[in-house]
């Protein structure tokens, strides 16, 4: 039996140990699990790569295939049995300590000890031994594990206590989680109406951003090709003038030829 905390701490070790050793086994079969199903996905996709090639047996070709699907099936099982095997692991990792199964095995033995010294000494005493120094020391032992078992029964007490406490709180917020839950189902519905609405009003903002992008463009055209034309008008307007009066001179100038008199023309 342990007499400190180094070797109760030690006792301890020994166990999480074996435990930390079944977590490496957990995983290295998680590990092989992985590696059969990596096996299983290169062997569906040999066979569909090289299904062609196997047209003329297709009752071979399908029994592989039922095959492959009970390999995944099994897999997918292995791979659940792993995952619970996790959690038991974690979960007896955790328990070990004070009041776990050794612990309680060592309570039983001690009150079996107890009960065999206390049948030995009323034998001796029976038989007519006595021994006053004896009886001195089991008494006082006695009143040292009466001690010791009050002093555990308080403890678990206040454990208790403290656990009932945590219970409660526990239980107060599982019933808050389900709240929490019913909100969040009712704030994703809302979510998904409000996304719903601001999605469309911003595609709506863009469609009419891009609506007046293209219709200033338009725009901006249509200025430039006003803006050419004018100009060309203005030209053209400017050149009808000037042959206007080009022609104006000339007809004046032909005016004044024919009305020349004919003596000046001899």
């Amino acid at each position: 039996m342990p007499r400190d905390s180094e070797a109760f701490a030690a006792r301890d070790a020994a166990v999480l140990d074996s435990f930390k050793q079944v977590a490496r086994d957990v995983s290295q079969l998680g590990v092989e699990v992985l590696g059969l199903e990596a096996r299983i996905t290169a062997t569906d996709r040999y066979l569909q790569d090289t299904h062609d090639q196997r047209a003329d047996n297709p009752s071979g070709f399908a029994a592989v295939e039922s095959e492959l699907a009970a390999q995944r099936a099994a897999a997918e099982n292995y791979r659940k049995e792993l995952e619970a095997a996790k959690l038991e692991v974690e979960a007896g990792r955790l328990q070990v300590g004070i009041g776990d199964p050794r612990y309680q095995h060592d309570e039983q033995i001690r009150q079996q000890y107890n009960e065999l010294v206390e049948r030995e000494r009323s034998l001796l005493r029976t038989n007519g031994v006595n021994d006053p120094q004896a009886d001195g020391i089991f008494t006082a032992l006695a009143s040292i594990d009466a001690r010791a078992v009050q002093r555990d029964a308080e403890i678990d007490t206040a454990v208790q206590a403290r656990a009932s406490d945590m219970q409660r709180v526990i239980d107060g917020e599982k019933v808050n989680v389900q709240g929490y839950r019913t909100q969040l189902a009712g704030l994703e519905t809302e979510a998904e109406t409000v996304v719903g609405g601001v999605t469309y009003a911003t595609f709506s903002n863009v469609r009419q951003r891009v609506y007046d992008l293209v219709l200033r463009s338009d725009v901006g055209i249509i200025d430039v090709a006003w803006a050419d034309r004018e100009d060309h008008r203005t030209s053209v307007e400017l050149l009808t003038r000037e042959r206007s009066k080009e022609i104006n001179a000339l007809d004046d100038e032909f005016k004044e030829i024919m009305d020349q008199p004919k003596g000046d023309e001899q």
